[in-house]
Parts: C-alpha cells; structure tokens; sequence
C-alpha cells in the first residue's frame, strides 16, 4: 500500500538500523539504579537488545515482550521509553544524548515507516506508557507520544518538525492500521506547539462532515473540543448539512462555553431567515428522538434563529420534559416581544463613510524645517572643526553629507511625499529636524502625519493611539472608524483594517475596557456593521483573522463594550449581551449593561433570567430590573417570587418588585417577614460575620409602633452580608420602610458603629501595657545602637513608644460584612461621615474600607456629602479613592441634572447663613439669636440688639432643654461647616484659576455671588469678564458691586463669561496696579493670583530642572509639596520607595510630576535634592508651550517656591544617602 510518510526521509534498511535501535532503548540499562521498588525483582539487562530486536524484525514474539515488560513493572515506576534514558526528555549531553539522538535518526528514516516497524516501535512507546497496556491495545497513543517526546528540547537537539507527519499524514496512518482515528484528533487539538503545527493542516470543517465525526467528537475532552472550535472560526464557513450532526452535537454539550462556542459557529452561518431554514429542517426532523437534555439545548439555540417561532411552537405542544418545555417557553415569549425584523433578518441603515480629509501640509513648515537643517549643519560643521577624534570626525562628516541630500527642491519633495502618504525616506536628518522643530505640537498637524511618522518613545503608529498628538488631529478632522481605517489602508498598504480593530479589541497599549483616545470619539458601529465577523468572534473572546491569544476576557470585554455604540442588535446578538448581563462575572456583567443602556434596554430579554436554573443568574435579573425600575417587570417578578425557594433570591425578587412600582405589602407584613427570617436563617450564615451577634442590634419599632422581631433584623443584617452592596440603600427601602423614623437612624447607627469598632479593633490598654512591659527593654537597647539623635531616650519612652506602637495595630477587619453598610441610609449626616474622616485621615491604608464607606454614602443628596465627594475628587493620595469619588459626583449631578462643576457650586454648605448679606435669625428658646459671617471670615453671634455675642448664653428657666441642646449641636456644626467650607471653596477656587474653568455668567451670579460664604470669598480675589470678544479684570465688593482697577463698575449681565485671573494673562504694569489696589482697599487675597513665573523656554523642553540638586529634608519637602496640594506619586508601586510628588489635575487629564532624588515613606528624615518637574497627559510627558498657559505658570511658580526653600551646594551629589 502506499504508506503516509513525511518527505526528504533518509534512506535506511535494517542493518543500519539495527544498532541504532540497540543505542535508542539503553535507557532500559539504567533500571538497576532509578526508580526501584522492589528489590527482590531480578534486573532484565537484556531487555534494550530484545526490544531492539522486536521493532526490526518482531521476534521475539508480542508475548514475551509483554510477559518481560509485566515482570519489571513490579519495579519500575516510569518506564523511559525508546529513545529516553532515566525518563530524561531534554538531555544536554553524553550519554543521555546519545539515546535520542539515535532514536531520532531511525524516526528521520525511510525504515522507520515501514508499516510493522512504525506499529512495534508504536507498541514499544505505549507498553512504557500504560502501565495496563498490550500490543492488541490501539497503539496510535503510543507514536503520538513519542512524537512529543522526540520533539522536545533544544532546537539542534530534537526530531525536526519537517520529519513528523502532518495532520493528515497522521490520520491517514491510524486509517491504513485501522487505529482509532479519535486518538489523532484528540492529539491535533492538544496545547502543545507540534500539535498545534500539525492541526493547522486539517481542514476542520472537512473533518467534522464526516460520517464518523460525532463518535471522536464524544471522545475529546472539553479543552480540545474548545480548540476545535476556535480552529472552525478561522475562518468561518457556510455550514450544509453534512456539519449539521457535529455541530448541533456541540451545541448541546455539557459545558456552558462549548455550547457558547457552537451556537456563535451556527449564528455566523445563519443569519438570516433563508439561512436558517435547512437547520431548522434538520432540528424538526431530529429534536423528537433527541434525549431530553439535548432537547433543551436545541431549543435554546432554535430560539435564536431567524424564523424559528414555527418549529418552536410544533415542540412545545408535544415536550414532556419540563425544564425543555420552559426553554421553548421563553424562547417564544422573547420572540413575541421582539420586532418581527430583529428575529428574522435585522438590517441597519448604515450611512456612507464621510470623504476623507485632505492632508494638507502647513505652509510655514518648509521654512521652519529649512531654519532647523540649516543650524544643525552649522552645529555639525562647528562640531567638525573643533574635534579631534577621528571616528568622531568621520561620524560629522557623514552626518553633513546626509544633510547636504536635503536641499530646498529635495524638502518639498519630502513634504510632498508626505502628504501623499508616503511612509519611507523620512528618518535621520528630515526626523531630526521635524522633532527639533517641534512640529509634533503643531495646532494643524494632520493625522495622516502622526501616522506615517510615528515619533518619542514609539516606533509604530499603534504606540500613539493614546498621545494627546494623534488624538487631537483624530477629533479635528475625523468621525467615523472607517476613515481612520481607511488613512491607515493607504499609508499601511492595507494593513489598518486588520490591525485597528486588533488593538481596539485586545486591549494593546491603552487602559481596559477602555478604548483608544484617538478612535474612543469617532462613529464605530457602520464598520462593525459592515463587518459583523467581528462582532461575530468578538463574543467567542476571538479577533477576525487573528490567531494571537489574549489573557483572559480582554476581546470579549472589548466587544461588549463597542456592541453599546450600535443603534440596534440582531436577535442573537442581544441574547448574548442580556446573557452576560445578567451573568456572574461582574466585570462582563456591567460593561453588558452599560452597553445595553447606551442602546436602549429591552427587559424581554432579561424575563427569562428569572428562570435561569442558577440561583446567582436568577438573583442577578431580579436586581437588574429593580434597578431599572421597570414597571413592566411587575408580572414576572410576581410570577418568579410565587415559584422561588432559595430565601436570598427571593427577597432580592421582592425589593425588585416593590421599586418597579409593584404592590408588595403582602410580602412585608410582620408574620411576612418573621416567616422570611425565619427561612433565611435556617441556611447557614456567612462565616465572616461571626462577631456580628444579634445583640449588637437595637429594639426596634414598626411604623404602627408594635416591636419588630429581633430575628427580622439579623435576617436583613445577614442578607446585607450576602448581597455584598454598600451602596444598596435603595434594595433595602422596602424592608426599613416598614421601621418608623427613630428605629431607621437607631438601625444604621448600630450597624455603623459595629462595623466600624470590629473593623479598627486594637489591642486594649491591658495588653498594650503587657506588650510595653515585655519589650522596652529590647527597644531601649535599640535606641541606644542607633546612634547620638536617640541618646536621650529613657526606658520610659521606651515603654511608651512600645505601648502606642501595639495600641495602634489593627487586629482584624470587617471588610467581607461591607454589605451591612447597606443599612445605613438612614443615619445623620454627620454621624455617618465622622468615621469616614477618622478613615481618611488616620486609617488611608484600609482603600478598601474607605471606599466601602463612600459607596454607602454616594446616593445622599446632602451638601456635605457632595463637598466631601468633590475633595476627594479634586485631590486624594489614593488614585482609587479619587476616582471613586469622581464617579460618584458624576451620579449624583447627573441625578439632579447638572455637570460635575455645577454640582460643585449648588452644594456648597451655607454654615447656618441664609443670605448674603445681613444676619441670619435664628429662634434660641424664647429668644430671637441671629447669625453672620464677620471680615475674619468667622461666624459672628449677635443678640436681639444687634450686640455681638462671644457664645451662646445660658438658656432661661422657660427655655425647653431638648430645643436648646438641639440648636447647641447646630451652632457646633455651623462652625464645622463653615471651616470645611473655606478650606474646600479656597483649594476649588485656587484649581479653577489653574484650569481656566469657565462660568457662565447667571450661574455665577446665582450660585457663588448669591452665596452666603461665598460672597465674602469672591471678594478676596479677582475675575476676569469677556465683554465685547474681550476679557476685562475685576473685583467683587463688599457692597454687591463689580469695579475694575480705575473703580468704575461692570455691568456683568452683558458677558459671555466669567473666569478666575491668573497673573500669565496680564502685563506687569496690569499686576502691579492690582497688588496696589488691594492693598490700598485692604484686601487679604484668598490665593495667589498676582505672581508669574518668568520662564525662557526651548521647543521642546518637558521639564524644569534648573533648580536640580537643591538639598533639603525629607520630611520637609513633604511638608511642603503636601501643602501645596501634592501626593506621593509611585509609593505603593514601589514597596513605599518613591522618588515624585504628584498633583493631578482631572479636568484637564493632567497631572504634575515633582521629582526629587527619592525616599521611603516610612523612613527617618534624610537629606533629598530637587529632580525636575514635568506635565504629563496620558501617561506621556507633553512639551511645556504645549501645556496650558495658567497650569504651567502655577507649576512654575510651585517649582521656584520650594525650590527657594532648599540649600545650593555644589557637593549635593555627596551628601545624598
């Protein structure tokens, strides 16, 4: 017969085989000195000659190779195998090399594959293998094995790929022996790189249309069944029914991501009605015989295939399995609500691609490249005539002949080309210069230019997608994808339309789930529409035409977010985003709702979550759809409850119910949720929330005052635990609706304050003191090694150092039971942010606690909640916590209507003032008191006469004691309020004059020159007003009115804007005038608005660093940056080591970059010199005249204020630890 083999095979008969073969099985030799047993077993020296004797000839018999090989099991562990010495797969040299070596010659040779020879050798390799196994077993396992085995090590010291057999090689020697083919496939589709080689020459789809298909399909594992398709998707081909039985065998496999896998295969070849109808053919004619389990598959796949509603309907009326006849349920139901286009063949208007821009080169480029060219070939001649070193010289005169090549006629030619699209012949001199020239921050710089000249600290366009460059010319002259592509097309040779979408949906060189800055603003659905292939792939977690493996979920991740552009879904693609919308990843399940909302939910497809079979999936819809507050939800909700047995589920069900509007007294009447509390505590209760006991709860009342069960109130706390939502005040309204008012806030106390006590436990004085006693001896010893600055200390304050050292650890955490924090909604203000500062200020190591605690308070409306969230926001030592804090500012304006800025202005706490000018009146038992804000910026308490008073006097014997004590607490809380007021309104007002921020001008007059505080701060600084296309100066008075430096008033009700000044926006006669206008009015600025920095900047410079190696302390450039508003900025990436002080500055997407030689936060004081200071944006420093005019003026002044402050020595070098 004609035998498979690979070709080039080296000639070879037996003779030369022969001692080759003897050479190959001497592994067998060592068994006298490895992997003994027993040693009563006699040794078998002669085995390596017989088995040698065996592949090339068959004697001795396939018995006695048995029966010896049965004999030494008794005493081998691992059999080597042929060509293996001691079970060594990567010999390096001697000996061990020499057994492989000689096995992979005979494997490299023609008699290798002679038919009996390649079997007996098989035999051979699968008796060492199988510890069970004879030479009637199947062998193909046996040469597979021994491929791996030959293949594996260094690449001169292995069998070479070119000598294995292919895929079909392989397959067809397991036909010619009629071995079981499954074995091959099952080899192809393993992780190894020959196996993967070797399956990359089998046509897939070919394979699985054969008859025999199912049978292997059933013996593969569900990893190879997982490469199996993935191999079918690249790339995807129009299934017959050939495919059918395989592929429809998949689609019901047992496991969740094959079964995903198959039905993306089916979707992408069906997608339309006339499509779909030869599947649907064949499901009709085969679901009755199907198993039951298999059914329900089918009828899940069938429900998402256009036309379907016939075949599911003939089912449904003739299936007896209930959870099949619930999938058929729901499948129909869906297709009942969804438009009759969107089940059979959804379509999209796609609008044409707008016309490509013209890149059009900006005329003063040529003179500025010819300027540059000509100062560096004066430089390099300069540079010529004063070396002396021959490379050296030889070097610039090289360089001076290249630049000679780039005259006037050859500058325009390259310009020329570049417009073009031309991406050769633009490095050395021309790169050179185009970036001395700093042409790169160019206001016109054309986008097909950062393209083709990818510059800085990449090489490829790919690297730039999120430089301020690239993206500022993406917005300026793009907005849609497919133009982006089509630049990338004409200067890439059609390389963009594959390599964007990769990096779009890989993740490459940008944050997560995040797209690129310079596509992130641009149209993306028609390109995805017009390639659905994409989109397609994209939830199997694969990109189109790409085999590169990404970790973890990245493209599915990416996917569902650019699936959130499109203006409608089909069918399946819907599903398939409402099903990870309601899964149990929580990173898919958000970026699958947030896409959905960005579409437009649809709560059909989250119905049949309430019947998933998983009682995550089922709780997951539940609160979906009550927080979506779908009216429409009621019935199923109603129906789900009336089924639901797992306690938790079901009161998720029931707060569901209740916020979409549904009648759900009956669920919460108090034998209701005893019986609730009851069942919810059967189960067992989450080990973490041991110290949480029942009596650590209050008694507390229901709104008709009768006692609530205390087994009510642990069953919420324990379901508070399991939700694990902080922030799920509004899940737990309908149960503490049913509290009157004082057992509310009594309820959220409790749970606050054991949270917070378990959480800071410490050791008590008793065991500080202990620990003190046992250990100031050691410490005192210590002290006294360490060196002179501790020669002072006692063994008293060794004691006391040991004892406030043990006082402070923190014993344990409550962080898992953050979920009772849910509870807490109702509590005063003040009571529920005092332990959040106490967080902040001395516990900012517990992130996780911190943001816990500002999740539980995100959704109140109070002012001083919203200030707190703005500081945190606007500057925090922990980019977490900031950001955190950001997005919860951003839901509570969008929850009023507003932007961020004017959240921030409308919520400012008035401090007890309720007008602007005047004083405030307030009742103070039978007395009339009143309230104002004094020109120290401190409250002023006057008497009924008007007569200032110093306190609040002694309430009279009429005065009823629980309203004085109440407005004692208010006064005390006033003074709170407004010291939290000027420092936050100061540090805002002082970061709006950085950033330029804008108002308009009714809101500033309304909402800060309108404000009690405010008015009088206003009045410590100065403004800008654009009237008439210009910008005029001026200061808010005392009086209400608006005066510029000559005293005249401005009517502000004609400006198009207001703006803090900032001293870079005026002439220094302007800012002298100013300094002594408020002087002579006696005006105490707020901030400093009247210096500027005098700065001579090159082209291109990113830092200040003229100031580099000015010493000072740790501890006081600490003091310093800190005060000026600064934060470590690398410490906790680098083990507390860090060596910047970092200011962001979020509107902008900027942040300031202090550098100084380093330190450890924990650290001792130790000398520290100045680095330079930088603005970056994105992660990438920008040039400095690229900066914002008023952002580097401040920086520049912070940079010489300290730097002012530090010592100049030429020795710093030295002094530096």
């Amino acid at each position: 017969m004609s035998y498979p083999h690979p070709a080039n095979l080296v000639a070879m008969d037996e003779a030369a085989a022969r001692p080759l073969l003897k050479t190959a099985m001497a592994g067998f030799h060592h068994f006298r000195d490895h992997n003994l047993q027993d040693d009563s077993v006699p040794a078998d020296p002669a085995l390596a000659e017989a088995l040698a004797d065996f592949i090339a000839t068959g004697q001795p018999t396939q018995a006695e190779i048995e029966r010896r090989f049965a004999q030494l099991r008794q005493r081998i562990k691992d059999m080597p195998g042929p060509g293996v010495f001691a079970h060594y797969a990567w010999p390096d040299s001697g000996f061990e090399w020499q057994v492989k070596s000689a096995m992979i010659r005979v494997a490299s040779s023609s008699f290798f594959y002679q038919p009996e020879v390649l079997a007996r050798v098989a035999q051979v390799q699968l008796l060492c293998s199988d510890n069970n196994a004879t030479c009637k077993d199947p062998w193909i396992n046996g040469l597979l094995t021994l491929y791996l085995r030959l293949y594996a090590g260094q690449s001169d010291r292995c069998l070479p790929m070119e000598m294995i057999p292919s895929g079909d090689q392989l397959l067809a020697i397991a036909r010619a022996h009629s071995q079981p083919q499954a074995m091959v496939y099952q080899w192809l589709l393993g992780a190894h790189g020959l196996q993967e080689h070797k399956a990359e020459t089998i046509d897939w789809w070919a394979a699985i249309a054969q008859d025999q298909a199912t049978d292997w399909l059933k013996a593969l594992s569900v990893n190879t069944k997982g490469q199996l398709c993935e191999y079918l998707l690249r790339p995807v081909r129009q299934a017959t029914q050939a495919h059918y039985p395989a592929l429809l065998q998949l689609a019901a496999d047992g496991n969740d991501k094959i079964r995903r896998l198959a039905k993306g295969l089916l979707h992408q070849t069906h997608g339309d009605a006339q499509a779909a109808a030869p599947l649907l053919d064949y499901l009709a004619q085969h679901y009755p015989q199907a198993k039951h389990n298999v059914r329900r598959h089918w009828a899940a796949l069938t429900g998402t295939l256009p036309g379907a509603q016939h075949c599911l309907k003939s089912w449904l009326a003739s299936e007896s399995n209930a959870a099949a006849k619930t999938v058929l349920q729901d499948a129909l139901a869906l297709l009942a609500e969804v438009a009759p286009a969107q089940q059979d063949q959804h379509s999209w208007d796609i609008p044409p691609m707008p016309p490509l821009p013209e890149c059009v080169i900006p005329q003063d480029w040529h003179p500025i490249l010819q300027g540059t060219l000509e100062r560096t070939r004066a430089q390099r001649q300069q540079e010529l005539d004063e070396s002396q070193d021959k490379r050296e010289r030889k070097r610039l005169r090289e360089s001076l002949a290249a630049l000679a090549e780039i005259n006037e006629p050859r500058l325009a030619e390259m310009l020329a080309n570049l417009a073009a699209g031309e991406q050769d012949g633009f490095h050395g001199p021309f790169f050179h210069a185009f970036e001395q020239a700093g042409l790169w921050y160019h206001p016109q710089t054309p986008l097909q230019v950062t393209i083709a000249l990818p510059y800085g600290d990449g090489r490829y366009w790919y690297q730039h997608l999120d430089k301020p460059v690239m993206c500022a010319a993406s917005r300026r002259e793009l907005t849609d994808l497919r133009q982006f592509i089509a630049i990338l097309d004409k200067i890439t040779d059609g390389d963009g339309s594959a390599s964007l979408p990769w990096f779009m949906m890989s993740q490459q060189w940008y944050p997560a789930r995040t797209l690129p800055q310079a596509v992130a603003h641009l149209r993306l659905w028609p390109f995805f529409a017009e390639n659905p292939q994409y989109i397609e792939q994209g939830l199997n977690n694969k990109v189109y035409k790409i085999d590169n493996s990404v970790y973890g979920n990245a493209i599915l991740e990416q996917t569902l977010l650019i699936m959130g552009d499109f203006p409608s879904l089909p069918h399946p693609w819907a599903q398939a985003l409402y099903q990870h919308a309601i899964g149990t990843g929580k990173t898919l399940r958000q970026l699958a709702r947030d896409s959905a909302e960005r579409i437009g939910i649809q709560p059909d497809y989250i119905f049949p979550g309430l019947r998933a079979k998983e009682a995550q999936l089922r709780q997951n819809a539940a609160d979906w759809l009550g927080e979506l507050k779908c009216t429409k939800a009621q019935a199923p909700l109603q129906e789900a409850i009336a089924k639901e047995k797992d306690p938790l589920v079901r009161a998720v069900m029931m707060v569901a119910l209740a916020r979409c509007g549904g009648d759900v007294s009956a669920l919460l009447t108090p034998q209701a949720l005893a019986g609730e509390a009851k069942a919810g505590l059967k189960k067992a209760l989450p080990k973490s929330m041991a110290w949480f006991t029942p009596e650590l709860l209050p008694s507390c009342r229901f709104i008709d005052g009768s006692a609530v069960d205390p087994a009510i109130l642990h069953w919420w706390a324990v379901l508070a635990v399991k939700l694990n939502q902080p922030e799920g005040k509004d899940i737990f309204a309908p149960y503490l609706g049913q509290l009157d008012q004082p057992s509310r806030q009594a309820l959220g106390t409790a749970v606050l304050t054991a949270f917070v006590d378990q959480d800071l436990r410490c050791p008590s004085d008793d065991e500080a003191h202990d620990y003190a006693e046992s250990y100031k001896h050691q410490r005192l010893s210590s002290y006294q090694r360490w060196g002179a600055q501790y020669q002072h200390k006692t063994l008293e304050d060794a004691y006391l150092d040991c004892f406030k050292e043990h006082k402070a650890e923190l014993l344990g955490s409550a962080l898992k039971d953050k979920g009772l924090l849910a509870l807490t909604g109702e509590v005063a203000v003040q009571t529920a942010l005092e332990p959040l500062d106490r967080y902040l200020r001395k516990h900012h190591q517990r992130r996780a606690q911190i943001e816990a605690l500002l999740l539980a308070i995100g959704h109140r409306q109070e002012p001083a909640v919203a200030q707190l969230l703005l500081a945190l926001a606007r500057r925090y030592r922990s980019a977490g916590i900031q950001q955190l804090a950001r997005q919860l500012v951003d839901q509570l304006a969008q929850r009023n209507g507003w932007t961020a800025e004017q959240l921030a202005d409308r919520t400012i706490q008035t401090a007890g003032l309720e007008q602007a000018t005047g004083a405030s009146p307030f009742a103070y038992g039978s007395r009339t008191l009143a309230l104002s804000l004094g020109d120290n910026l401190k409250l002023r308490l006057e008497d009924e006469n008007g007569k200032e008073l110093k306190a609040l006097p002694q309430p009279r014997n009429e005065d009823d004691s629980d309203d004085i004590k109440e407005i004692r607490s208010w006064f005390s809380n006033c003074k709170k309020e407004l010291k939290a007021v000027l420092e936050q309104q100061q540090a805002r007002l002082s970061e709006a004059m950085i950033t330029d921020r804008r108002w308009p001008v009714a809101d500033w007059l309304q909402d800060l020159h309108q404000h009690p505080v405010m008015y009088r701060l206003l009045q410590r600084s100065l403004w800008q007003v654009e009237l008439d296309g210009q910008w005029q100066s001026f200061r808010p008075t005392e009086d209400g009115a608006f005066i510029n430096l000559d005293d005249d008033e401005l009517d502000l009700a004609k400006g198009q804007g207001i703006r803090l000044l900032s001293a870079n926006q005026l002439d220094a006669k302007a800012l002298k005038a100013w300094r002594k206008h408020l002087k002579d009015y006696k005006v105490k600025p707020l901030f400093e608005q009247l210096l500027s920095a005098s700065l001579d900047l090159t082209q291109q410079q990113r830092r200040l660093n003229h100031h580099r190696g000015r010493l000072s302390q740790s501890s006081k450039l600490r003091s310093m940056l800190t005060k000026l508003g600064y934060r470590p900025g690398n410490a906790d990436a680098g083990g507390g080591y860090f060596d910047t002080y970092v200011k962001r500055f979020p509107s902008l997407g900027m942040a300031v970059e202090f550098g100084f030689t380093g330190a450890y936060i924990s650290e001792s004081d130790e000398p520290v010199a100045l680095d330079g200071l930088s603005i970056s944006q994105g992660g990438t420093r920008v040039d400095l005249n690229w900066a914002p005019a008023n952002l580097l003026n401040a920086v520049a002044l912070d940079y010489e204020t300290v730097a002012s402050q530090c010592e100049l020595d030429p020795q710093w070098e030295s002094k530096i630890l």
